[in-house]
């Protein structure tokens, strides 16, 4: 039925100039437009594709719906007209696999549609995918000179594409006369939408600036007569796509509703039947119509930048465990937003030829919110967009510059269809962002500072700072503003506990190693309102907390204001409802009355002062952190009694684990007449501690069993070879395909990771009661293996796992984990000369207890070794190794037989190492025995070389 156009395709007349209008165009091109009937389009029929590769069950039903009485008529002349315009077709004969239900249900018209139910059949197809546009990115479409507009509808869009003969049984429907199948795209099948898109997009490819959803189609022009050119172009693109429009909906001028939008000369606004529904919306009775409600207020979010400061009060009545009560202030909000939303709110079209700003705003109580505008030539501004949203619950306790840091990107990301590429400008009220967004990255040392301005890297921008900036998108909107700046910096809502910030646990430890210093009670309960408390009593604490609270700069604050030691992260603390400062958003400024307890509860697991100040800084800060934690290891009488012997030569590593159980080492060692195993991952270092009731290669298995079946299996497992570890064990890794590494005979050094381990592990259990060993070992696992690594438990697990102490809860995020680099020590050992008069502790070189104190009268002439007075009056000679100073003074009286002694002892000591002097080793072991009054016999499986080495 289509005819030939005697036009190009440019839309310009071949034979003469007459102007066009919209009813002679209608006129030229009838064939296009019928409101009654469709026919198919042209191209290749569609076909529905099965899913491929998986078992697909068909689904068949076999009882029709019944269609209600009074819809009887309308629904037998709606099946007539499908049937007469060939869009559906009676099913006879021969049985289908596919049947779906059909109903029908009314329209407002008096009229029925037929609605098929394909949900079976979509879950097997694979969808043609088509991009499918938004109504904001059809506003995005609006070109700022556009003036004059024209609108077409498709009539039953789905109907005009033609199923190929393969397709149409997929679609068979049961109806109470029969079955029936679709020789048309069928609506409700997932794939005809992508396929209708598909082929109406290119369709009117040829079409300039045309904007189309769906069945909607929106020309867009300067002037009627641009407008006009542009609709024939469309006419002849339908004609030869045999496309057909509805007659009845066509619209043309300067003011059209399009996509739920009221498209002006003037710009874009809510369509009148949007305000309407709100305007008209009743006082809602139930969760139901509060959501019904707020998902209309929700389409009109480009409107408006503070939509989700406005319905915040409505928000909270979703709220799960919440009963609904509706009370005044919802009443408040529920008018409010009703007269905000129907009042004169229009955007302009984006015009690039203009300066582009987005002012942002965050408010810790109701979320984030924007306005994208462009200043005119005469610098007055021109709404493009708003935006805003809620906070996660997460968000919400972000630090103010986090805050606002996070509104500016969340923003940025919304408008980017409009700022990617472009050089725009940022507006915020938080002046400390300006320098942040100044600083190399490499320079920001807040981690989720970082990730927020990573995410920005490819847009550019500067960033200004302007006071009361919510005055602009006031103007902007021509309205009053209701989002208030001061909501910035208010704490957290009533309903949100310290319970939902901060982990809350209870611990004990032994009061027997209690810091020395610390004037406090049984560590018994301590928990966060504890921490609430001491904070509250503490005067200068809550002095910074109230000049934080009231936004003071530090240049404001007298000298000696207790909030000037915070000067370095003054621009990263926040505030924890109304009593608890943090900083860098997850650690706890501790009050001053807490802080020796807080050392010992991190100091359970006896670590040395880097991991121990690692495991701190973790959770918590306050000045003089890393000076008091050096203090109270020096004051842990078991850590100093029970330290472990200087170091000797550094290991040699062997080849690098690069994962978690990857390789593992295992070794047995006795303990208080008990005999244990200890299994240790040698990428992270993390221990497995089993006590045995049998050191059996069968017993050994099984525990190795167990851990394998739970964690997986290792490529590599190394031991010391032992009776435990030889035929049956080998037979074990070969028969799950692991490798047996043993150590060299008498050299356990080469498993040097176990035998570390079970050192570390025996010196835990000695300082630990055995019922505290657990709680111990987990406080050991978690620390930081140095300042510049992370923890076993975190290497081990990819997380930092909950320990018993207090801590600020883990935020989403994040992020990827570091990889650790295990480099083999160069460093030495970290000894230093000692001077006369130094105040030293003596390690025994048999039991390797360091149980004596004295202070040194001399060194030997080699400067490594020294004598030492005793408390006792005696006088020893001793290597650096076996000494360690004290940093403390003491002082005990001198025994005068004690300096004679010790004056031979210095001479003797200088003639044996005198040059050209040629000693025995025998003789080396006699002098030493000589001048120390003690002698210390070396081991016996030992050379005597090594003996006389170990003499001096």
């Amino acid at each position: 039925r289509r005819q030939d156009s005697e036009h190009d395709r440019d839309g310009t007349r071949q034979n003469d100039n007459t102007a066009d209008t919209i009813d002679s165009l209608v006129a030229e091109f009838a064939d296009v437009f019928d409101d009654k009937e469709v026919t198919p389009m042209a191209g290749a029929p569609m076909h529905i594709h099965l899913r491929e590769g998986v078992n697909v069950r068909p689904t068949r039903i076999s009882t029709a719906r019944l269609i209600p009485l009074h819809y009887r008529e309308e629904a037998e002349k709606a099946i007539e007209l499908f049937v007469r315009s060939g869009v559906i077709e009676k099913v006879t004969g021969n049985p289908t696999d596919w049947v779906a239900p059909a109903f029908f249900v009314p329209k407002p018209n008096g009229k029925v549609r037929l609605v098929v139910d394909y949900k079976g059949i979509n879950n097997q197809i694979r969808r043609p995918i088509h991009p499918f546009p938004c109504p904001r990115d059809i506003i995005r479409g609006i070109l700022p000179t556009s003036r004059y507009f024209i609108k077409l509808d498709a009539v039953q869009g789905y109907y005009q594409i033609p199923l190929d003969d393969d397709s149409k049984d997929l679609t068979t429907f049961l109806l109470p006369s029969g079955r029936y199948r679709f020789a048309r795209a069928p609506m409700g099948l997932n794939s005809s939408s992508d396929e209708w898109c598909s082929r109406s997009d290119a369709a009117f490819a040829p079409v300039p600036n045309l904007i189309k959803i769906v069945d909607d189609a929106l020309i867009q022009a300067p002037t009627e007569r641009e407008a006009l050119r542009l609709l024939r172009i469309a006419l002849v693109c339908s004609r030869e796509h045999n496309i057909t429009l509805s007659r009845k909906k066509i619209e043309a001028g300067n003011d059209i509703s399009f996509a739920g939008y009221k498209i002006t000369d003037k710009g874009v606004k809510p369509d009148e039947s949007k305000l309407s529904a709100i305007r008209d919306f009743p006082q809602p009775k139930d969760i139901t119509t509060v959501r019904s409600f707020l998902g209309l207020v929700n389409q009109l979010g480009f409107f408006v930048p503070d939509l989700a400061h406005m319905t915040d009060m409505l928000r909270r009545l979703l709220k799960k465990n919440i009963a609904f009560q509706w009370l005044a202030e919802h009443q408040s909000a529920f008018e409010q937003i009703k007269a905000l939303l129907v009042s004169d709110m229009i955007v302009k079209p984006f015009d690039t030829a203009l300066r582009t700003e987005i002012l942002t705003d965050a408010s810790r109580l109701h979320g984030l919110g924007y306005a994208l505008v462009q200043r005119n030539e005469d610098d007055s501004l021109r709404l493009i967009q708003c935006g805003s949203r809620s906070l996660l619950p997460a968000e919400s306790r972000y630090a103010t510059n986090e805050l606002e840091a996070l509104a500016i990107a969340w923003a940025i990301t919304d408008c980017k269809f409009y700022l990617a590429g472009a050089n725009f400008t940022v507006v915020t009220d938080h002046r400390p962002l300006v320098g942040t967004f100044a600083k190399p990255l490499g320079e920001i040392a807040n981690a989720r500072l970082l990730r927020i301005r990573e995410k920005l890297v490819n847009f550019t921008f500067d960033i200004v700072w302007t006071p009361g900036k919510v005055h602009f998108i006031a103007d902007a909107l021509s309205r009053s503003p209701i989002f208030h700046p001061d909501a910035i910096n208010d704490a957290l809502s009533d309903d949100e506990g310290i319970a939902d910030i901060c982990a809350v646990h209870t611990y004990t430890v032994d009061n027997s190693y209690v810091y020395e210093t610390a004037d406090v009670q049984s560590l018994q309960n301590f928990n966060m309102e504890v921490m609430q408390s001491a904070a509250r009593e503490d005067e200068a604490y809550s002095s910074t907390l109230r000049a934080l609270r009231e936004g003071k700069q530090l240049r404001d604050l007298p000298r000696d204001h207790p909030a000037r030691a915070y000067r370095d992260q003054w621009e990263q603390m926040s505030i924890c409802q109304d009593d608890i400062l943090i900083v860098d958003f997850m650690r706890i400024i501790v009050p001053r009355s807490l802080r020796a307890k807080i050392l010992q509860l991190i100091h359970q697991g006896h670590a040395g002062y880097v991991r121990t100040k690692a495991l701190a800084q973790e959770y918590y800060f306050w000045p003089s952190m890393k000076r008091d934690i050096q203090k109270m290891i020096e004051q842990c009488e078991p850590c100093q009694r029970l330290r472990p012997s200087l170091p000797k030569e550094p290991l040699q590593l062997h080849k690098k684990a690069t994962e978690p159980m990857e390789s593992i080492s295992m070794d047995l060692f006795h303990h208080e007449g008990r005999e244990f195993l200890v299994t240790v991952d040698r990428f992270s270092g993390y221990p497995f501690v089993h006590k045995l009731r049998s050191t059996s290669t069968a017993a050994i298995i099984n525990i190795l069993a167990e851990i394998l079946n739970v964690w997986g299996f290792p490529v590599e497992i190394m031991t010391d070879g032992g009776p435990q570890f030889r035929t049956e064990f080998n037979s074990y890794c070969l028969q799950h395909d692991i490798r047996h590494r043993k150590s060299s005979p008498y050299n356990p050094q080469s498993n040097g990771l176990a035998e570390a381990a079970v050192k570390n592990v025996k010196h835990l259990m000695m300082r630990t009661p055995s019922e505290d060993f657990p709680a111990a070992l987990a406080i050991w696992r978690a620390t930081p293996r140095s300042h510049q690594e992370d923890s076993p438990s975190k290497l081990f697990l990819g997380r930092k796992p909950r320990i018993a102490i207090p801590t600020l809860s883990a935020t989403s995020s994040c992020q990827g984990e570091k990889l650790q680099e295990q480099t083999p020590s160069t460093e030495k050992s970290g000894k230093h000369q000692l001077q006369t008069g130094d105040r030293v502790r003596l390690q025994d070189p048999i039991s390797r207890r360091w149980t004596e104190t004295g202070i040194i009268q001399s060194a030997c002439e080699s400067g490594r070794s020294y004598f030492v007075k005793t408390e006792n009056g005696s006088v020893r000679q001793r290597n650096r190794r076996f000494l360690k100073k004290i940093d403390h003074e003491a002082s005990f009286e001198a025994n005068p037989e004690a300096e004679e002694r010790h004056e031979a002892d210095k001479a003797e000591c200088e003639k044996k190492h005198a040059p050209n002097t040629q000693l025995k080793r025998g003789r080396k072991m006699k002098t030493y025995a000589d001048a120390a009054k003690r002698a210390i016999s070396p081991p016996k499986r030992r050379s005597a070389r090594l003996a006389g080495k170990k003499a001096d």
